[in-house]
């Protein structure tokens, strides 16, 4: 059976509707959240505007409002910093949503009927998405949020899309509307529609589609390593490629892990990059990177869910014109 108060994602097949009865709306409805994400139900037909639908109290009486930080619903986000913004402005019933609290929380939705929106085409963007940009909804989502002041070296302009990537698969977009903007990327929900996508340790690549040209820029920063329901804030960006100063394995994370690590690198050169996993013995156990690497900064999860537990080794070797072979190795510790 379903939970009133809870929300729930369900994945339909090409076009269906759902069809049955249940418990009629039930506008007094007292939601219990946990400290954390939540995923709640909406319990009134129509449209509200999400600060206007959260009590300042809670059933006890005290403020709420600064405890919860934040609500998600299909790839949009609200965020609550002195004031509401980002792509989702609305509750809407049929509709349920990730509601992020700071603290234990009881209390009512304020869904009088007086407040509720009149009904109107909204969309937080000016065109439909262009051919290309277009994502599959995933369970599993985090936001990264840029503004328009931490973008160095180019020019944005009202209309350009901002575009994430897991590996070469596209996981979000977002159109820009001259401010601070929330850009959605997907995660592996286990569904074979959402192969590709991040998974937990993986760094998204952002990239930016100028409407006026067509044409995809690809950009640099600093980025967050993704996980599900991740809110992350963006402080640098630029067109510019941040190249390295020297060949480096960096620190793997988690390390001791289970099962999944990320092992990060960095090239200052195009170079011939291997990177491999080795066992005590010093057989090699799987091959991660073996091909011709931009100079940059990457990230690459190891999965060990097929082995044992134990220790292992990350052997990582640089060759190319002008520089002596690079060869660096870490250890690793897995425990099932």
């Amino acid at each position: 059976w379903l939970d009133i108060v809870s929300g729930y994602w369900v994945r339909m097949l090409n076009d269906a509707t759902l069809e049955g009865s249940g418990f009629p709306y039930d506008l007094s409805k007292v939601y219990h959240l946990n400290a954390g994400p939540n995923l709640v139900s909406f319990p009134s037909e129509g449209e509200f505007n999400i600060a206007q639908a959260l009590p300042n109290e809670d059933i006890e009486g005290n403020p709420i409002e600064g405890h919860i930080r934040a609500v998600i619903g299909a790839g949009n986000i609200a965020i609550n910093n002195n004031g509401w913004s980002g792509s989702l402005s609305i509750f809407e019933g049929l509709h349920g949503y990730w509601i992020f609290a700071d603290a234990d929380i009881s209390f009512r939705f304020n869904v009088d009927p007086e407040n509720m929106l009149a009904r109107k085409a909204t969309s937080n963007q000016m065109t439909e998405i262009p051919m290309g940009l277009d994502f599959i909804q995933s369970s599993e989502q985090a936001f990264y949020f840029v503004d328009e002041s931490v973008i160095q070296g180019g020019t944005i302009e009202n209309g350009d899309w901002f575009v994430s990537f897991c590996g070469a698969t596209l996981a979000g977009s977002r159109q820009y509307l001259g401010e601070m903007i929330d850009i959605p990327v997907m995660g592996f929900d286990g569904h074979h529609s959402t192969s590709g996508y991040c998974e937990s340790g993986d760094m998204p690549q952002f990239k930016l589609f100028k409407s006026q040209t067509g044409e995809m820029v690809d950009l640099y920063s600093e980025t967050p390593q993704w996980e599900s329901n991740g809110i992350f804030f963006v402080n640098n960006m630029s067109e510019a490629s941040l190249i390295p100063d020297d060949f480096s394995l960096l620190s793997a994370y988690p390390n001791p892990f289970n099962p999944i690590t990320s092992i990060g690198f960095e090239i200052p050169s195009e170079s011939m990059v291997q990177i491999s996993i080795l066992n005590l013995k010093g057989q090699e156990v799987e091959t991660l990177v073996n091909e011709l690497t931009s100079p940059g900064a990457y990230s690459i999860n190891w999965n060990a869910g097929n082995v044992a537990s134990g220790v292992y080794f990350v052997h990582f070797t640089a060759s190319g014109n002008g520089f002596a072979p690079i060869s660096e190795i870490q250890k690793l510790i897995l425990i099932k």
